[in-house]
């Protein structure tokens, strides 16, 4: 199974990006991830067999403020959009998380998954930076239009939430993109 860890976004935020992220193949070829695919991944797994992802749900359990880690739901707030890994080599388009009313609960957020996980061999992500991939980016056409598209949007706020919890999610890959589907909640 191809798993990762998630924050699903609500739908009117996931609306708002899709309606910024339709801005980008005028100047670029770009894979769009899908509106109802948008999320804020907390830590890709990888490939994991069915017994190992039963240990991983249990250590998971843990992570929540009933008796675990202690990590309490918190507000977030989708705002602006940048690129990774910078604007002269643009391969992923992203919406961030706003540091002042969120970055720090879903830094402490990882930080516990990562503890819980850490008896599990997965790879530790010390770059961890809290976003949703709007696109994935093959070339630029127009690197003006680009750049004119980041200060557009530098700021735009796409929406608050509280995150109350996240998801065990599997990616199956196909040949229209790939498909995501819940393997299990957990509460904050």
């Amino acid at each position: 199974m191809r798993l990762f860890l998630a924050v699903n976004l609500p739908d009117d935020v996931k609306k708002r990006l899709d309606d910024v992220s339709r801005e980008l193949p005028g100047f670029c070829k770009c894979k769009l991830v899908e509106e109802g695919n948008r999320h804020i991944t907390l830590k890709f797994l990888g490939e994991v067999d069915e017994g190992e992802a039963g240990d991983v749900i249990k250590a998971l359990g843990g992570v929540g403020g009933k008796g675990g880690a202690g990590v309490k739901p918190f507000d977030c707030s989708v705002k602006g959009v940048g690129v990774f890994p910078n604007e002269k080599f643009v391969r992923v388009v992203w919406a961030g998380v706003d540091e002042k009313k969120g970055q720090g609960g879903m830094a402490g957020l990882y930080k516990a998954v990562d503890a819980a996980l850490a008896g599990f061999g997965f790879k530790d992500d010390n770059r961890f930076h809290a976003h949703a991939t709007l696109a994935r980016v093959r070339f630029v056409d127009d690197k003006r239009a680009l750049a004119e598209f980041l200060k557009r949007h530098a700021d735009e706020e796409f929406g608050e939430f509280k995150v109350k919890g996240f998801e065990l999610m599997q990616s199956r890959l196909g040949r229209g993109g790939p498909e995501y589907s819940v393997v299990k909640e957990f509460s904050l």
